[in-house]
């Protein structure tokens, strides 16, 4: 129900404001209707009026304070605006009422308001606008020097802006002539230390310090020495002594200021001018506005001629740069595709060396496979398989140690059976195929057979033999899978037919066998604790698979990858995971008597990554995963695996030996697919590019060689330039000693201590 108008913050604020101001002038002024108070200060209020005559505006200042001085205050003020009639950079007097009560004068009206009300909009002055206003209002404070009036209260809201923003000086109330000692008050934190005395003399250093604050607070928003504590520190102090003495001390103890020197455009010349002017110490402080506005002319002269000065340092610095921009691009554009060149005619070579190795590797892998699948498919071996198997006491072990009842039996029924004379035969004849030196294929690790059920009925390898009578039912070799699986997943033999008729047992799931030779995953021998692969092929018999036969091999023996002339080759398995099979660290581990970490063995090699580093434009380097490996000990081979090579990349074609076989249908096993391998041939980067690199040398030595010569050209230019600078500035300090009185020899500082 409240139907009072809403109002903002600003409109509150403003409300305030005009409730407070006075509701009358003080008095009424022949010729001129007032018309609006304007502000007030410790000695009267300002009012805005008209000129009925001439319509024209103008502001009349009324001293209130009613007391016999208002008089004298009022002719000292008008006696100084009367030296300055006429000058642009003052407000102009118009008219006095000498008897009026209270007495008054009239002075134009400047539109913009105070350079004050410009500065609590909260916005800090752009450096180029400040320093502009600044010199006007300098000039003008110069003006007023030269007629013999020292200002003494110099401050922003003394500062009135016209229409078209250049700044007229008001309010001379604390002005003094030269002539004159009577001190003078100004406002704090814009008045000089030293005026902080009642027993002080006017001087011109005086303005000289509220000038340099002026600019301080038109750059950094507030003057120097500022400080909301020290501001309140002087208010509480009663006497007028106190405050002034302590506003005294606590400038002659404040650091130097130096917010104006962080303010974005303000440089080092405008920086050091501002601290002449407000150096709390007037030894340290310009002694006049002349010095002020040479200093800043000084300044002026100094950028101006900047770009110069730059143009001619920098000038022939830009040309020879760009000659040798151009250089380094034509330079790196020969170098990419000298390259690019070297390296395509290297990875044409890498890639026919990798078809070669390929078709090497497919004829080693077939010799394996073919030498597994001639005793697989042996009828003599078969036979005498299935003869061991098919006897009676044989069996009933073959089932316990694949299904045993208690397990802490397991190590007594190996040893019965390894002792059964039924696998005699079997251990003999694999036993030949270990020792003899014209084998198919010498180096096997181990051979051996694992039945229907998974385990191993028969094996020989160099040593003691330690696994025979273990279930492998979980091998990638016996299964066909791409790993190796849990012993848990593996179902008991009780869930096996015993017999060959399939109908016995229709609903039961059996052990995963191979249909088909297979190479298997890697796998850490239970026999010798190294790392293998196993050659297996599957023992058929009345067209069911009975049992496996395998041949293992230690990595690295199964096929020899020999390094030569900083290029090497590898062989790797692309079923799973991209497992390393082949590769020269196995014949270092070896020759050393080192064991193959798990490391090594677990590395994998991403292929479609090697494929795209073959064929990137531009060229993409490969690092051999295998230089990463810490083995405990430094290799004796001279190759490198830890080095950025080109690769290339080889599939290894597998032609089956034998056909896929005929399995019961109800066994239902997998087809296994034929398994996929790689050669990955490998260069040394450096030994590639070695004569590019070499020539990329030479020319980076000429191109260092031509930029020591273009630095001393561009030093000698710099140089010539400096020394023109420094006779022209001996020649200005020349003259100011010639001429102590100039505004030149007040710009230098050095000059006045020597004085």
């Amino acid at each position: 129900m409240d139907h009072t108008e809403h109002q903002s913050k600003d409109d509150r604020r403003q409300a305030r404001d005009l409730s407070l101001e006075p509701a009358r002038p003080p008095a009424k002024v022949p010729g001129y209707q007032i018309q609006q108070f304007l502000g007030s200060g410790a000695f009267g209020e300002v009012w805005s009026a008209t000129d009925l005559k001439t319509s024209r505006r103008v502001a009349i200042k009324f001293y209130t304070r009613r007391n016999r001085n208002d008089i004298q205050m009022l002719a000292r003020e008008v006696e100084k605006l009367v030296v300055l009639e006429a000058d642009r950079y003052v407000v102009q007097l118009l008219d006095v009422g000498w008897e009026a009560d209270p007495p008054y004068y009239v002075m134009e009206y400047i539109e913009h308001g105070s350079l004050e009300d410009r500065l609590k909009t909260g916005f800090p002055m752009q450096v180029g606008q400040a320093t502009n206003l600044f010199k006007e209002i300098a000039t003008g404070m110069m003006h007023l020097h030269r007629k013999g009036v020292f200002h003494c209260d110099l401050k922003p809201g003394n500062v009135l802006l016209d229409q078209d923003g250049h700044p007229r000086v008001a309010d001379f109330g604390q002005s003094r002539l030269s002539t004159d000692d009577t001190p003078a008050l100004g406002t704090l934190f814009y008045m000089a230390p030293e005026q902080a005395d009642m027993t002080a003399v006017p001087d011109a250093s005086w303005d000289v310090y509220s000038l340099g604050c002026l600019l301080y607070s038109m750059l950094t928003g507030k003057p120097p020495y500022y400080s909301a504590d020290l501001a309140a520190q002087i208010e509480t102090t009663d006497a007028v002594g106190d405050r002034l003495l302590k506003y005294r001390d606590a400038l002659y103890a404040a650091d130097k200021p130096t917010a104006h020197r962080k303010v974005a455009g303000v440089d080092r010349a405008l920086a050091d001018a501002i601290d002449r002017c407000v150096a709390a110490n007037p030894i340290e402080r310009f002694n006049s506005i002349e010095s002020v506005l040479a200093a800043l002319e000084t300044r002026d002269v100094a950028q101006a001629r900047r770009p110069l000065v730059l143009l001619g340092i920098l000038g022939p610095l830009l040309l020879l740069s760009v000659f040798g921009i151009f250089g380094m691009w034509a330079f790196n554009q020969a170098s990419t595709q000298t390259n690019e060149a070297v390296g395509l005619k290297a990875i044409d070579g890498n890639n026919y060396t990798a078809q070669l190795v390929s078709r090497d590797a497919e004829r080693q892998i077939e010799e394996y496979f073919r030498s597994v699948t001639a005793l697989a498919y042996d009828d003599s071996f078969v036979a005498e398989y299935q003869k061991a198997m098919n006897d009676e006491g044989l069996t009933k072990l073959r089932y316990q140690l694949a299904d045993p009842a208690d397990n802490s039996k397991l190590v007594d029924l190996r040893q019965t059976y390894r002792q059964h004379p039924a696998i005699g035969p079997l251990l003999n004849k694999l036993s030949r195929r270990l020792e003899d030196p014209d084998s198919v294929f010498p180096k096997a690790a181990s051979w051996f057979i694992c039945d229907r059920l998974g385990n191993q009925v028969a094996s020989a390898f160099p040593t003691e033999n330690k696994t025979l009578g273990q279930n492998f039912a979980y091998r990638t070799y016996f299964s066909g899978a791409m790993q190796d699986a849990k012993l848990s997943d593996i179902p008991p033999a009780g869930s096996l037919p015993r017999t060959g008729d399939a109908s016995e047992s229709a609903d039961v799931q059996p052990r995963r066998i191979i249909d088909r030779p297979h190479l298997s995953t890697v796998f850490k021998s239970t026999q010798t604790n190294t790392w293998k692969v196993a050659f297996s092929a599957p023992i058929v018999a009345e067209n069911q698979v009975v049992g496996i036969v395998a041949v293992s091999a230690e990595l690295g023996d199964f096929i020899v990858f020999e390094a030569k002339d900083n290029r090497y080759w590898m062989l790797v398995d692309g079923r799973k995971d991209g497992a390393i099979l082949g590769h020269p660290i196995y014949r270092d581990l070896k020759q050393q008597q080192l064991p193959v970490p798990d490391a090594l063995s677990n590395l994998e090699i991403d292929i479609e990554e090697a494929k795209q580093k073959n064929v990137a434009k531009p060229f993409d380097s490969f690092k051999d995963p295998v230089g990463a490996i810490d083995f405990g000990a430094e290799l004796s081979g001279d190759m490198k695996y830890d080095q950025e090579s080109i690769v290339s990349v080889e599939a290894v074609s597998m032609r089956p030996t034998v056909t896929p076989l005929v399995t019961d249908a109800a066994v239902k096993l997998e087809t296994v697919k034929q398994p996929a391998f790689y050669v990955l041939v490998l260069h040394n980067t450096e030994d590639v590019f070695a004569d590019v690199l070499a020539l990329e040398d030479r020319l980076k030595w000429l191109g260092v060689l031509a930029s020591l010569a273009i630095l001393l050209v561009w030093v000698s230019m710099g140089y010539f330039v400096y020394r023109l600078l420094q006779a022209t500035k001996n020649r200005l300090m020349q003259s100011a000693l010639n001429d102590p009185s100039s505004e030149t020899f007040s710009a230098f500082p050095t000059l006045k201590q020597k004085d």
